[in-house]
């Protein structure tokens, strides 16, 4: 016990325990684990990115594809649309064609570059 005038230490030294620089490899049971959980990775991953690129397929071909024109001069949106759309209704081929490019009102004027419905064959 410390006398009158002596202080007890505040905190204990302890030995520092030092880990080996290196461990040995893993090697039965331990190694077949690695190898499993590899394995099992990489299983994983090649099903994510084959529903990936199936998903990939679906949307593309669903997606329409498009192209663009110019408005003609004295042309309205339906004689733009029988022209840049042949074969297709002119009220769908309108309505189609005023959903792509945001036409408030249906109006258009010359030199207008449109987005239009692709032309299969084209």
């Amino acid at each position: 016990m410390p006398g009158r005038n002596e202080c007890a230490p505040l905190f204990r030294r302890t030995a520092i325990v030092v880990a080996p620089a290196r461990t040995a490899p893993p090697t039965g049971t331990a190694l077949r684990q690695v190898l499993v959980t590899i394995v099992l990775t990489a299983m994983a991953m090649a099903a994510v990115l084959g529903l990936a690129d199936m998903r990939t397929s679906q949307v593309a071909a669903e997606a329409v594809r498009t192209d663009v024109a110019v408005v003609r001069t004295g042309e309205t949106l339906s004689q733009f649309a029988t022209r840049v759309v042949p074969g297709s209704p002119v009220e769908s081929a309108t309505a189609r064609i005023v959903e792509l490019n945001a036409l408030a009102n249906g109006t258009v004027t010359a030199g207008r570059k449109l987005i239009v419905p692709a032309v299969a064959g084209k």
